[in-house]
């Protein structure tokens, strides 16, 4: 009872982040899955027997295409058909590897295709839309790679049937953060001009930080068990340098022409259900996954779209002989865009109040295996 009384508590302080600290899903965030959901239900012969390497392969997909500014959905940009939507795919190489029973490593290489739809890009320059088309910007290749040590705080036993997994590491800046496109219509007699691509489909933000994560478990009965987790990215750096020129568009985006370096998290809690003697879990949960207004260590400069979004979590697990499968479809219920740095400076100096937008994805995909070898 003592460690399940520590587990929640632990769970809560995740929960009671204050409000700055609270980040956007969606946009803006780096692909940090290296193992499948925590299921809760422990099986103390799966854990003994589990073997010393693992590679897995991790999925996300979601497709951001309706606006929010505060919590509030901008229908006159859609309207107009100016919002911004983005569609971002990820496969994620994990490595693993089991040192002893409480000591593990993880890698994380991966691979990218992400796309930017908008007007703004191709149409807006100083303020007067030159034409209207929508067209699209792209970036493909490899991510940030990360690398993880996990350590087993508390590891089930005879005894107990509770979980506590800590684990910390690093990311590296090996993904391009400069890559570029063609930014249509807007050079001399509409041609297209090279520009940087939007800093959210970046392969990754050219620089280092640091990561912490925590994944807890514990089986009430046979067929019912708790589980919760979180992890925060925090960025060594407020910005890369990076030039985004969305300056162009209008004085009103004056504030926003320097890339910024976001920190993220994610915090996840549920339920788990399974059939005594089926390999087949059943999750259900809450989860929040978000990019703050300013970071932990950097500071706030450079151009970001802050905020968070919480969903229904609903995850599906299947363990075989030496494999393990899952999809995961967070359900967002909840969506706000933050009042950002940029934002604020605006204000500030202008006197026109400006609290920017951004695009949220209505549900995402999380799928993947991993083998034991």
């Amino acid at each position: 009872m003592k460690r399940l009384l520590i587990s929640i508590l632990i769970i809560g302080l995740f929960f009671c982040l204050p409000s700055d600290m609270v980040g956007q899903a969606g946009i803006g965030l780096r692909h940090l899955d290296y193992k499948t959901p925590s299921q809760g239900l422990i099986h103390l012969d799966t854990v003994k027997k589990q073997s010393k390497f693992a590679i897995g392969l991790h999925y996300r997909w979601f497709d951001a295409d309706v606006p929010y500014s505060s919590d509030l959905r901008q229908t006159e940009l859609e309207a107009a058909n100016e919002h911004e939507i983005f569609n971002k795919h990820a496969v994620n190489i994990a490595l693993s590897y089991q040192l002893t029973p409480r000591w593990s490593f993880h890698v994380g290489i991966p691979l990218v295709y992400n796309q930017k739809s908008s007007v703004y890009e191709h149409s807006l320059v100083n303020g007067t839309f030159i034409t209207r088309q929508r067209r699209v910007t792209e970036a493909i290749g490899l991510g940030d790679v990360f690398v993880m040590t996990n350590y087993a705080f508390v590891v089930p036993d005879s005894m107990s049937k509770t979980s506590i997994v800590l684990g910390g590491g690093v990311k590296l800046p090996t993904g391009a953060f400069d890559a570029m496109d063609d930014w249509q219509n807007i050079g001399p007699m509409g041609t297209s001009v090279r520009r940087p691509v939007d800093p959210v489909i970046q392969p990754g933000d050219g620089t280092w930080a640091a990561i912490a994560d925590i994944q807890l478990g514990h089986e009430l009965t046979n067929w019912l068990g708790l589980y919760g987790g979180a992890h925060y990215l925090a960025s060594f750096a407020s910005s890369n340098g990076v030039m985004t020129f969305r300056s162009t568009f209008s004085e009103e985006f004056r504030e926003e022409d320097l890339a910024g370096v976001s920190d993220q998290y994610m915090v996840r809690g549920g339920v788990t259900l399974t059939y005594p003697g089926l390999p087949l879990w059943l999750s259900l949960g809450l989860r929040v996954d978000g990019v703050p207004v300013n970071d932990m260590v950097s500071g706030r400069e450079g151009f970001r779209r802050p905020g968070f979004a919480t969903s229904f979590e609903n995850s599906l697990s299947y363990r075989g002989s030496g494999f393990e499968i899952y999809a995961n479809v967070p359900i967002i219920y909840y969506q706000k865009r933050l009042m950002s740095n940029a934002d604020r400076r605006f204000t500030a100096n202008t006197g026109q109040f400006r609290h920017g937008d951004a695009s949220f994805a209505p549900f995402a995909i999380f799928t993947g295996v991993r083998v034991f070898l």
